[in-house]
């Protein structure tokens, strides 16, 4: 058995994550609000990091995953959460002396503030929010490097692969048309990957990856 892993949320992307750590051979602690929800062979934890710190079990750990989720896309939210929740399960983590030797805090490209397409984003443009929520992103950012300094940042597009297609099939029968209508996707199983890549890879990663 390798040692742990903690996932700091487990909605569908974060279990993805967690299922395939699990068949590298990872005991994985999920905390998620409803630790019903979490799929087994995942432990869960119930906690709701908005208002609680978790209760965790005892712990060997080798990698830290944060992937949460917001209640609604309000700024209010998204600071419980993102800023909030982020802070108490580091904190709860220092308490226990426990420091990953691999961290990776799941992000938003949102935190760009950009609209005009011909702007290509890499690592080296500079992160100007617009909106508070992608504003409160960029906080926890920015409190993830603070505390985990040797933790890498993955800023995603928006995903898809589950639920509603809507928007992908319009796509795909060539009823999107406006030229002026530019959108940023990734796949949940690609990134869910790339996660799994930034803890694994030989080399320690970079602070930053889109």
């Amino acid at each position: 058995m390798n040692p742990d892993v903690l996932l700091v949320g487990c909605g569908d992307l974060g279990a993805d994550i967690g299922l395939r750590l699990a068949g590298l051979g990872h005991r994985v602690v999920a905390i998620r609000r409803n630790a019903d929800r979490v799929p087994p062979p995942l432990i869960g934890v119930s906690a709701d990091l908005t208002r609680e710190a978790p209760n965790l079990p005892d712990l060997d750990l080798a990698h830290l995953v944060i992937a949460l989720s917001a209640s609604s896309r309000t700024e209010d939210a998204y600071r419980a959460i993102y800023v909030g929740g982020l802070r108490r399960a580091l904190d709860c983590l220092d308490d226990k002396g426990q420091r990953p030797s691999r961290a990776v805090l799941v992000s938003s490209t949102g935190v760009f503030g950009i609209s005009d397409p011909s702007i290509i984003c890499t690592e080296d443009t500079t992160a100007e929010p617009t909106g508070g929520t992608a504003k409160v992103l960029l906080e926890a950012e920015q409190l993830f490097a603070s505390r985990v300094p040797h933790g890498t940042i993955l800023r995603l597009a928006g995903l898809y692969g589950r639920g509603p297609t809507r928007f992908v099939d319009k796509v795909a029968r060539g009823e999107v048309t406006d030229p002026n209508r530019w959108t940023n996707r990734i796949h949940r199983e690609d990134a869910a990957a790339a996660v799994i890549h930034l803890l694994t890879r030989p080399q320690p990663p970079g602070p930053l990856y889109l």
